[in-house]
């Protein structure tokens, strides 16, 4: 359910948004113990954000509180893909969770990339625990997925509350993925959050009724607390008295349940207890007036040059699409033809792409692939140019781990067990890096496409530390400074699902949807939102470096001002593709 209050005050251009999750009863078969306060936890604490004395800080409060059955995967999933949709980057997100989590461990029968294990899994209402031994979970969030999804929406300012079972594991690794992912460095650099976990078990006193730790931050939240009674409350001020607060409840209850925090929010003012002096002190501990709109630099303001002073070279955008529907012995494909022209139309129409720039092969055999490669080599680009490679159809790997793209004429394995009839994908790696274009994407959503490459190596990259969103022509600058060689395989090491016949592909109908999200108020769209974007979808795509690489090369899309999304009758229909559930 979901609810929203308005500030009175004018000039406000901040908002709040508030997903509490709170799961009690799991279903049976689903083999989870269930919770006593789970429930009564969320609610408050929807309840205590969603208070005038929350609300006078903001421009408005939206409040969604997702309850047992409400807190399905898909739903949870869907909650937050709304943030990324609606936050702009001067909002605060608060994320809240209270249910059962675990870290599952790898075992003799699955490897930790298939299976998730050794990460953090938040077990949500549709979760199930499976086997005799009772280690294979489905329809987990896993702590990966959660950071990926948090981590695309643009609110630069994020707190996270995790009171669950073995939330120490899930607060490890959430702080390292939001602390270090490319997203923060890049789509804006000012972006801080605050976390809080525990540490011991997570206990439901009867006597409370709420869980410890919960309990403290609702007591936390009050006006009449300590800190309330300063006219004001920080999220420093949480995690003070939080950790004090826990450390006498545990001696009352005889728990041994410790606070875990990190923060790099500054004092982030979260309510406005006493309106007399309150609001002043909660301003200069913030670092904003409501009266002044946009977020300040410390030190003094400098006004950044105008976009024609700046002389940014934007470049121009390339494509290369490869699609195979039809085969001369492999079985027939429904979408990749399909696919291909409706991210043809996109480019074009949304993104800039001159027609004579998109060189469409369709059922390509070996010899097109190659003629049309040679053809690229020849060309001369510009230093800011960019190829996007989409590659569509049938995939192979051997027993030894070797990939091959199946062209139209590619025999069956058992007719030519060496696959020297399809083509090898590290010669084709060669071929592209060799290409003498700086900037280069390779999407293969085809059956083992994480066979391009031996293994899988996530980009490092480095921005400097800004409390401004950078112009959209410098971040561009940023992103271009540097070669890359990128790609984002869609099956990794598996098979990839080809969709129902006109809905596209799972991966190319959300590779599609993302670029009609069009980079939302950054306006641009680099690889840390579409890798966060196709994360979920199953089997997990593999994103990751090859060739000539250097350190913070990235990809983007930059869509036109006047974009609109293509209409498409395969994403306009409600189908989704299967998920993994770790």
């Amino acid at each position: 359910m979901g609810a929203g209050i308005r500030s009175s005050i004018e000039g406000l251009d901040r908002e709040l948004y508030v997903l509490s999750i709170g799961i009690n009863d799991y279903p049976k078969e689903g083999n989870i113990p269930d919770l006593r306060f789970a429930d009564a936890d969320a609610e408050a604490v929807a309840a205590t954000f969603a208070t005038k004395e929350v609300g006078v800080t903001f421009k408005q409060v939206h409040v969604t509180t997702l309850l047992d059955s409400s807190a399905t995967l898909a739903g949870v999933r869907a909650a937050l893909e709304h943030l990324i949709s609606v936050c702009k980057p001067e909002d605060l997100v608060v994320f809240y969770f209270a249910g059962q989590g675990a870290v599952l461990l790898p075992n003799s029968k699955s490897s930790s990339r298939d299976a998730g294990a050794g990460e953090y899994h938040f077990i949500v209402f549709d979760s199930t625990i499976k086997g005799s031994d009772k280690t294979t979970l489905r329809n987990s969030l896993t702590s990966r997925e959660l950071s990926q999804l948090l981590l695309s929406i643009q609110a630069q300012r994020q707190v996270i509350i995790i009171d669950s079972s073995h939330s120490a594991a899930a607060f490890d690794s959430l702080r390292t993925a939001l602390n270090s992912d490319s997203v923060f460095t890049l789509h804006y650099t000012g972006r801080r959050f605050a976390l809080f976990g525990t540490e011991g078990a997570a206990i439901e006193p009867p006597s409370l009724g709420h869980g410890l730790m919960t309990s403290s931050l609702l007591d936390a939240m009050k006006s009449t607390s300590e800190i309330g009674r300063k006219g004001f409350i920080t999220e420093a001020d949480l995690e003070g008295h939080m950790m004090s607060h826990m450390g006498q409840l545990n001696v009352e209850v005889g728990g041994d349940e410790q606070l875990l925090s990190y923060s790099d929010l500054r004092g982030l003012c979260l309510s406005v207890t006493d309106m007399s002096q309150g609001m002043n002190d909660c301003k200069a501990s913030y670092g904003y007036d409501p009266q002044v709109k946009g977020p300040k630099m410390r030190g003094v303001e400098v006004e950044a040059p105008p976009v024609d002073e700046q002389a940014v070279n934007r470049g121009t955008d390339y494509a290369l699409i490869l699609a195979g529907d039809n085969y001369d012995h492999w079985r027939k494909l429904d979408n990749p033809i399909y696919d291909a022209q409706s991210l043809q139309k996109e480019l074009v129409q949304n993104f800039g792409y001159a027609p004579q720039n998109i060189l469409l092969r369709e059922n390509p055999t070996k010899r097109d692939i190659h003629d049309v490669l040679t053809e690229l080599h020849h060309r001369t680009f510009d230093k800011n140019d960019r190829l996007l490679i989409y590659v569509a159809g049938h995939g192979f790997m051997d027993d030894f781990g070797e990939g091959f793209l199946v062209t139209r004429e590619t025999l069956l394995p058992a007719e030519d067990p060496d696959l020297g009839s399809g083509l090898d994908l590290s010669r084709f790696r060669s071929a592209i890096d060799q290409l003498p274009i700086p900037h280069i994407l390779l999407v293969l959503d085809v059956c083992y496409g994480g066979s391009f490459k031996e293994r899988r190596v996530i980009p490092a990259y480095t921005s400097e530390s800004l409390d401004a969103p950078p112009s959209l022509d410098a971040l561009i600058a940023n992103k271009m400074k540097s070669v890359s060689r990128l790609y984002i395989a869609s099956g990794g090491l598996r098979q990839a699902y080809d969709g129902d016949p006109g809905m596209h592909s799972p991966f190319a109908r959300t590779f599609l949807k993302t670029l009609q999200q069009f980079g939302g108020k950054e306006h641009i769209i680099d690889m840390g939102r579409i890798d966060g974007a196709v994360y979920g979808l199953c089997p997990h795509p593999y994103y990751g470096t090859f060739g000539i690489q250097q350190e913070g090369g990235d990809f983007i899309f930059v869509p036109s001002p006047d974009a609109r999304p293509v209409a498409d009758p395969g994403l306009d229909a409600k189908v989704e593709g299967p998920h993994c559930s770790s």
